[in-house]
């Protein structure tokens, strides 16, 4: 999209596009302040590369190490409802033990922002990434609008809010299914009656 040109649906470039709607992009990826990382790597560093290195507005990384050893997923395995799709997902993933946090995370961020658990890794500079996926954060102070993260709070507080959040999450959708049962046995009951 980045390359894109204006065309029969807009008249904007991509490039145009992303800056109109896109206020921050997040990346869960690479190792700071260096790193070599499945994400940056794995089916396409050269398009990663592009990506980052081009981007032009607000970028801020989740890398490897924030959620490395941040692990999480146990106590919806233990004691979530047992037709969760997320409680599956952990189970056939991770076979019943806790697993790194690396997307998790990301996403928390991404919807929450700093909060209580990150803070900013670096006030200023930004991310390279060479074509083979390898990644270095140049310390430049005139680019002041990429970050990587960091925890603000220990490896087992960060889990201990994932594991509360996904915990939360499922049973909250558990009761609203449980409740439209109940609703529909009851309506069913009155059709009988009547």
């Amino acid at each position: 999209m980045l390359n894109s040109t204006a065309d029969s649906y807009s008249d904007l470039s991509g490039r145009d596009l992303v800056a109109r709607k896109v206020a921050e992009l997040v990346v869960m990826g690479g190792g700071y302040p260096s790193g070599y990382s499945w994400n940056f790597w794995g089916s396409n560093s050269s398009l990663t590369a592009h990506v980052i290195n081009t981007w032009e507005g607000r970028l801020v990384f989740v890398g490897d190490d924030v959620g490395k050893d941040v692990k999480s997923g146990g106590e919806l395995m233990s004691a979530g409802p047992k037709t969760d799709p997320v409680r599956m997902a952990y189970i056939y993933y991770s076979y019943y033990v806790p697993a790194s946090s690396w997307d998790p995370l990301a996403v928390l961020y991404a919807i929450g922002g700093l909060g209580g658990l990150f803070k900013l890794g670096n006030e200023y500079g930004y991310n390279h990434v060479e074509a083979d996926g390898a990644n270095r954060w140049v310390w430049d102070q005139k680019v002041q609008n990429q970050f990587f993260l960091r925890l603000r709070v220990s490896n087992d507080t960060a889990a201990a809010e994932l594991d509360r959040l996904f915990l939360q999450g499922a049973l909250s959708v558990a009761e609203k299914h449980t409740a439209e049962e109940t609703r529909r046995k009851h309506v069913g009951s009155i059709h009988e009656d009547l």
